[in-house]
């Protein structure tokens, strides 16, 4: 009988840390689940942060076949649209492509904007800053720069530093890139580029990742232009966009900016507007 009890009371206390243990790992893992208050930027830092490397191991492969002369067509068509057509040097920069120059700044020549196909430098290099605003909580300010040694080439850097006022916090999320842009277009009124890159964000963890960039800008009339630029990254397994459009009204070796800015994360998106200053050097 004595035996029975103490097996009783020693099958009990197993029992009794058993569910005790149980009830603290669940309490410490509902402890981890409680989050600090999060607003957009948060949401934006979420969709990144989560591992989305799932892999479709079921996906067949079905395809027809394509003949060597569709190949070719669009081997032809990839070269023409990215680096250059047939006769595109002899009908846009009078035979060489040495005869692409960037101005002293744009509209230092009337019909001329950031480029030139008369004469000019080999070399330029710009920088702007702006202010953003999306809501009364919800705002930043950023800067991008571009140094271009020569006419066909640029490097690019976009960087933005946006700030939420929560209820108990402000949250800051930095939004950040670099391409080298290829100047796909270099005309007089028109430039045309595009770039790969890297594209980031730090918020609580930096992630960074592959990016892409498009963009160009077209000059309206003296003293206008209408630039706008997309680019976007796969970060963490999450593709991440970004636009921005801006006209600008220049003045010598300045321009003010006026313009929208736009990213997003999965289901969240953030967008606003823009008022900066860009200069030429």
């Amino acid at each position: 009988m004595m035996k029975n009890m103490i097996r009783f009371l020693m099958l009990a206390i197993i029992l009794s840390c058993s569910i005790y243990t149980t009830n603290g790992f669940a309490q410490e893992k509902e402890k981890k689940k409680e989050k600090k208050e999060e607003g957009k930027l948060g949401q934006i830092e979420d969709e990144v942060d989560k591992n989305n490397s799932d892999d479709d191991d079921d996906d067949d492969h079905h395809g027809s076949y394509l003949a060597f002369d569709d190949y070719y067509f669009l081997a032809r068509l990839t070269y023409g649209v990215f680096i250059q057509f047939p006769g595109e040097i002899n009908q846009l920069y009078g035979g060489s492509v040495r005869n692409s120059f960037y101005s002293e700044f744009p509209y230092a020549v009337e019909d001329e904007g950031l480029f030139s196909q008369t004469d000019g430098k080999k070399f330029s290099v710009n920088f702007s800053a702006h202010y953003f605003y999306s809501e009364a909580d919800l705002d930043g300010s950023g800067f991008r720069m571009k140094l271009s040694p020569n006419p066909l080439f640029t490097a690019e850097i976009f960087y933005t530093n946006l700030t939420e006022a929560l209820n108990t916090r402000n949250d800051h999320l930095q939004m950040f890139s670099a391409f080298v842009n290829y100047n796909r277009f270099r005309l007089n009124r028109l430039g045309l580029w595009w770039g790969v890159g890297v594209k980031g964000l730090r918020g609580d963890n930096t992630n960074t990742g592959f990016a892409f960039n498009s963009g160009g800008e077209w000059y309206l009339r003296k003293p206008l232009s209408l630039n706008f630029s997309y680019s976007g990254g796969f970060i963490n397994g999450t593709y991440l966009p970004e636009f921005f459009g801006a006209m600008n009204v220049h003045f010598n070796r300045a321009a003010v900016f006026f313009g929208y800015q736009y990213w997003s994360a999965g289901a969240t998106s953030i967008d606003g507007i823009t008022a900066g200053l860009k200069v030429f050097l």
